[in-house]
């Protein structure tokens, strides 16, 4: 039963070696890479296209639209540190 035991474990340690060494499964490893490229080529072509966009027009307020460039202008009060100190995270003010 202990042989056994060991062969099992040595053959599941050299399982992952041996299924790379087959060419096999390099080919599927590449056919998988090619569909989650040509995946990401489809959404990105959605995207691009506008094919799956809504048809509800999305628009703000003329005051939501002040206020979103308020907070954008006033986000240039605040310098960039030249170094930021550990520990100081989360605190207001210095």
């Amino acid at each position: 039963m202990v042989l056994f035991r060991y062969y099992t474990a040595v053959a599941l340690l050299a399982l992952p070696s041996v299924l790379a060494a087959n060419p096999l499964n390099k080919d599927r490893q590449g056919i998988m890479e090619q569909r989650l490229v040509s995946q990401t080529e489809r959404w990105l072509q959605l995207q691009r296209e506008g094919n799956a966009a809504s048809t509800n027009v999305q628009a703000s307020t003329p005051t939501e639209q002040e206020l979103a460039s308020q907070r954008w202008l006033d986000s240039y009060k605040h310098s960039i540190p030249e170094r930021y100190e550990q520990g100081s995270e989360g605190k207001i003010g210095n």
